[in-house]
């Protein structure tokens, strides 16, 4: 196996395992904002898994072509980023029905447009360039409706800055060639979804001490 096959191998085993850490701890916390926030990043990750589980089936056949994989990337990530930006709002609001669905709306419809974007420039359908600007001016807006109308005055902004800095990362890899845009894509996938998810469990599950 080359290192593009091992990376899907790998992403899907994480993914799969990071399931049932964020499954069990919905179960048994009795906070109802750490449910809902476990619940989220369960509901991700089994989507995530779901995917990879067919990449690497693919994988496994030596037979298939990475760009045949892109339809599928976004069909995921149209459905697993507007959970993962809930979950990060549920973060850092705690108190229920403190996020209006006024805004909510809003960074979901820039997201799409983001994914739209970079989905068309995928196809050949608008320059590549055009989708990577096009993509990232919606990123930005995302990024500024988060950090101004959903975080209250004071926040830590740490897991903000991580989220945006790993988002920003896939429109980087967006550019590179077929091979290295996959692994960077793995790899991202695997810290956005899971690790990053993993980071909110030990932070709401009290693993860990925070500062």
């Amino acid at each position: 196996m080359g290192l593009v096959d091992d990376s899907f191998l790998v992403s899907y085993l994480v993914l799969l395992g990071y399931t049932g850490i964020t499954a069990i701890e919905a179960l048994r916390t009795p906070n109802v904002n750490v449910r809902h926030v476990m619940n989220i990043e369960t509901s991700v990750s089994i989507v995530a898994s779901l995917v990879y589980g067919f990449f690497y089936e693919q994988v496994k056949t030596g037979k298939y072509d990475l760009k045949t994989f892109t339809h599928l990337r976004y069909l995921d990530w149209m459905i697993t980023t507007p959970l993962i930006i809930l979950g990060l709002l549920l973060f850092y609001n705690q108190k229920l029905a403190s996020i209006p669905w006024e805004t909510y709306a809003a960074i979901v419809g820039l997201d799409w447009a983001m994914l739209y974007a970079g989905f068309l420039g995928e196809q050949g359908t608008i320059p590549r360039m055009t989708g990577f600007l096009a993509g990232f001016a919606a990123l930005f807006a995302v990024f500024y409706l988060m950090y101004t109308k959903t975080m209250p005055k004071g926040s830590n902004p740490t897991a903000f800055f991580i989220f945006a800095f790993l988002w920003s990362m896939y429109g980087v890899a967006y550019m590179q060639d077929e091979e290295t845009k996959n692994i960077s894509y793995n790899i991202l996938d695997v810290n956005s979804k899971a690790l990053f998810g993993i980071g909110l469990w030990m932070y709401f599950g009290k693993v860990l001490k925070f500062e």
